[in-house]
C-alpha cells in the first residue's frame, strides 16, 4: 500500500510530515531520516477521516499547526515530537467549526497567525507557546484583511494584506500596531497587486506582483516605498510572464515564468533584464524546491512534470547544460517523484515518490554524483572548464573551452579549500595547494579540448568531494597566466 507522505517540516533535527495508514488518514508523523526514527505521533481525528492539518510551522523547538480533532473544529495545536506532547494548545473559537488558524509566521520570539475571534471576526493572533499567552495581537487594530505572510526582512516581516482603502498590497510589520505600515500601493486604489513569492538576495527582496500596466512580473523591495519598484518586465507591456516560484541561488535567483504560450521556463537572474537567462523550457509547469548539496556547491533540486517522464526530480547548477533530470523513479509518463516536498535530512535527500514495487512512500538518496561550477575564469581568453558528474565505476569527462592557444595547460585536482586563494588580477584557485594532484599537463593547440578518465568503483569513495581547475602557463613573451573557473564535484 501507499502511505502518501507530504508536507515535510523541519523542527531542529526532526522532520514532521503527514502520512496515511489503513486506520488513519493524513495524520502526524516524525522522522530523523532513518527507518527506526520514523514514528506515528497521534490520530488527531480518530478513524480514517483526515484531521485537516495545515500551516505546519517551527517555533521555539516545537511544531505548531492547525488541526481538527472532531470535537473542537480547526484549532491551534502543538507537538514536541512525542505522542504525549502532541496536543491542542487552545480552543480559541469554542464552536465546532473552530477558529481556523492560518497564515503562521514567527517574529521577535512570538508566533503570529490569523484566526476567527468570537467578537472581532478574523484577525491576527499572537502566541508565546502557552495557552495563556495566546491572544489577539496588536495588529488587529490595523483592521487588515486577507493577511498572508511573505517573508522576514531583518527584524520585521513582509505581508500581503488589504484594508479599506487599498486592495491586496505589500505591508511590513514589527508585530505592533504602530509598526505595521503599507510599504507601497503598487496597484493604486482598491485594485490588488497580490504580492507573493518573496526571496532574499543580499539586501534585496524579490517578489511577484501584478499591475494593470505591466501584468504579473518580478518586483524588488528593501522594505521602503522608494525602494520598491519593478525589477524588470520579462514580457513587456500588459502581458504577464506570471512568475510561479522564486528561489535564491547564491548572489542571483531562480524563477519560473512564461514567455511563450503554453510553455514554462526556468530562469536565472541577477535582478536585471540583461542579466536574466533562460535555462530550460518545458511544455508543462513545474515547481522549484530545495537547496545546496555540499557547502560551496550551488545546486538546486526541483520537481518537474513533462509529457515524456511525468513528475520526476531534476537539478540545476545555474547553467543550461547543468539543468537535467536526476533520475526517473517511475519509468513512463506517470508521476514518480514529488519534488515539492524534497528535503535534506542528515545529509540525505528525502522525498515522497512512487515506484512500481512500493507505491507512494518516502524515498532517500544518500549521495549524488554532481559537479558544480564556482568562481569565474580570469585572463584574456576567459577559459572555462566543464566536468561531468563523477559516477563510481564510470567515466569522468573534462572539457575545456576558450583555451589560450600556445600556452601549457595543467589540470589540477584537490581538496575543496575553506576559501579560494586569490592570485591577483581577479584570478582565484579553488583547490587546496596542500596535496593537490596534477592530473594532466599538455600544450594547448586548440581552443576546445576534452578527455576522460575512469572513476574507481570503490564504495569508500561515495560522497567524497573534490575540486578541479585548469591553469594555463604562458611560454611566450607578453603572455600572462590564465585560470579557468573552479568545479566542485561529489562522487556517487
Amino acid at each position: 500500500g501507499s502511505s502518501g507522505p507530504k508536507k515535510m517540516t523541519r523542527v531542529g533535527n526532526k522532520w514532521f510530515f503527514l502520512a496515511r495508514t489503513p486506520t488513519s488518514w493524513d495524520e502526524l508523523w516524525v522522522t530523523d531520516g532513518t527507518s527506526q526514527g520514523t514514528k506515528f505521533l497521534k490520530d488527531i481525528y480518530p478513524g480514517v477521516f483526515p484531521s485537516q492539518i495545515t500551516w505546519m510551522t517551527s517555533f521555539r523547538g516545537k511544531l505548531y499547526f492547525s488541526a481538527n480533532d472532531k470535537s473542537h473544529g480547526e484549532e491551534l495545536w502543538v507537538s514536541d515530537g512525542t505522542s504525549a506532547g502532541t496536543l491542542l494548545l487552545k480552543d480559541i473559537f469554542p464552536k465546532q467549526t473552530g477558529s481556523r488558524p492560518s497564515a503562521f509566521f514567527a517574529l521577535r520570539d512570538r508566533l503570529y497567525f490569523v484566526a476567527n475571534d468570537l467578537f472581532l471576526g478574523r484577525v491576527v493572533f499572537v502566541t508565546d507557546g502557552t495557552r495563556a499567552g495566546t491572544k489577539v495581537s496588536g495588529l488587529a487594530g490595523k483592521k487588515l484583511s486577507n493577511v498572508y505572510p511573505l517573508g522576514p526582512i531583518g527584524d520585521r516581516y513582509l505581508l500581503s494584506a488589504a484594508n479599506r482603502t487599498a486592495g491586496g498590497e505589500l505591508w511590513i510589520t514589527d508585530g505592533t500596531q504602530a509598526g505595521t505600515t503599507l510599504v507601497k500601493d503598487i496597484e493604486p486604489g482598491k485594485g490588488s497587486s497580490s504580492p507573493g513569492l518573496v526571496t532574499q538576495v543580499g539586501d534585496k527582496y524579490y517578489f511577484a506582483a501584478k499591475t494593470t500596466t505591466h501584468g504579473s512580473e518580478i518586483w524588488v523591495t528593501d522594505g521602503t516605498s522608494a525602494g520598491t519598484k519593478l525589477a524588470f518586465d520579462l514580457l513587456p507591456g500588459r502581458s504577464s510572464s506570471r512568475p510561479i516560484t522564486i528561489r535564491a541561488f547564491g548572489d542571483k535567483f531562480l524563477f519560473t515564468a512564461s514567455k511563450q504560450y503554453l510553455k514554462s521556463s526556468l530562469f536565472i537572474s541577477d535582478g536585471t533584464l540583461k542579466g536574466t537567462v533562460a535555462l530550460k523550457a518545458w511544455e508543462k509547469g513545474f515547481y522549484l524546491v530545495l537547496s545546496e548539496a555540499t557547502p560551496g556547491m550551488q545546486i538546486r533540486y526541483f520537481g518537474l512534470t513533462t509529457q515524456a517522464a511525468g513528475a520526476e526530480l531534476w537539478r540545476t547548477d545555474g547553467t543550461p547544460q547543468g539543468t537535467k533530470m536526476l533520475q526517473e523513479l517511475r519509468p513512463g509518463s506517470l508521476p514518480g517523484a514529488d519534488g515539492r516536498s524534497i528535503r535534506v535530512i542528515n545529509g540525505r535527500y528525502v522525498f515522497p515518490g512512487t515506484d512500481v514495487a512500493h507505491g507512494q512512500e518516502l524515498f532517500t538518496l544518500n549521495a549524488l554524483a554532481l559537479s558544480s561550477r564556482v568562481g569565474q575564469p580570469c585572463g584574456k581568453d576567459r577559459p572555462t572548464l566543464r566536468v561531468s558528474d563523477p559516477v563510481l565505476g564510470g567515466k569522468l569527462r573534462f572539457e575545456g573551452r576558450s583555451s589560450p592557444i600556445g600556452q601549457v595547460g595543467l589540470l589540477c585536482l584537490g581538496a575543496i579549500p575553506k576559501v579560494p586563494l586569490h592570485l591577483g588580477r581577479g584570478c582565484e584557485l579553488w583547490f587546496d595547494l596542500l596535496g593537490f594532484y596534477p592530473l594532466s599537463a599538455f600544450a594547448v593547440i586548440g581552443r576546445d579540448w576534452s578527455f576522460q578518465v575512469p572513476v574507481p568503483a570503490s564504495p569508500s569513495l561515495r560522497g567524497k568531494v573534490f575540486a578541479s581547475q585548469m591553469i594555463y602557463f604562458p611560454i611566450q613573451a607578453g603572455a600572462s597566466l590564465q585560470v579557468s573557473q573552479g568545479v566542485m564535484s561529489q562522487m556517487y
